[in-house]
C-alpha cells in the first residue's frame, strides 16, 4: 500500500548535529496518496497540537534508493517520492498492544482516544477525506502509562 515502507532515518543537520526520523517511501503507483499526505500534514500543522507528529521534510525524487533497497530488501526507485515524520520513542499503538502484558490502564486509553478524536475531528473539520483509521497508523508520543 502507499506509504508502506517506513525505515528509521538520521542525517547530518551540520558540523556533529545529526537529526532523526521516521522515513515514508511512496512508490511511482502511489504519487497521489503521497500528495495527499502532504496536504493532510500541512493542515495538521496548522493545528498546532502537541499530540500531532511533526512533518520534518518532503521530497519528490529519492537519491537514496540504492541504500532503501539494500536495508529494506524492497525494490525502491529513483522517482519514488519521501515524508520525513517526527521520530517517536514510543512506536505505533499496534506495536505496543502487541507486547502488552496486561491492557493498558483506563487513564491512558482515554487519553490516546482524545487526542484521536481530536485529529480527526479537525480533518472533518477541513473536509479531509482519509483512509481506514488504524492502530498501525497511530504513532505514540511520550511515555504510555
Amino acid at each position: 500500500g502507499p506509504g508502506k515502507l517506513r525505515l528509521k532515518a538520521s542525517w547530518a543537520a551540520g558540523k556533529d548535529v545529526w537529526k532523526r526520523g521516521l522515513l515514508k517511501v511512496y512508490g511511482p503507483g502511489h504519487i497521489k496518496a503521497w500528495a495527499q499526505e502532504i496536504v493532510v500534514l500541512g493542515l495538521l500543522r496548522k493545528s498546532r497540537s502537541a499530540s500531532v507528529l511533526n512533518c520534518l521534510w518532503t521530497s519528490n525524487v529519492n537519491p537514496y534508493h540504492e541504500t532503501m533497497t539494500l536495508i529494506s530488501g524492497d525494490i525502491v526507485t529513483s522517482d519514488s517520492r519521501l515524508t520525513c515524520l517526527e521520530l517517536t520513542s514510543a512506536g505505533t499503538l499496534q506495536e505496543l498492544l502487541k507486547v502488552m502484558e496486561i491492557p493498558l490502564p483506563e487513564t491512558c486509553q482515554r487519553s490516546i482516544m482524545h487526542d484521536v478524536a481530536e485529529g480527526l475531528s479537525y480533518l472533518h473539520e477541513q473536509n479531509v477525506l482519509h483512509r481506514n483509521l488504524t492502530s498501525a497508523a497511530v504513532y505514540l508520543k511520550g511515555s504510555v502509562q
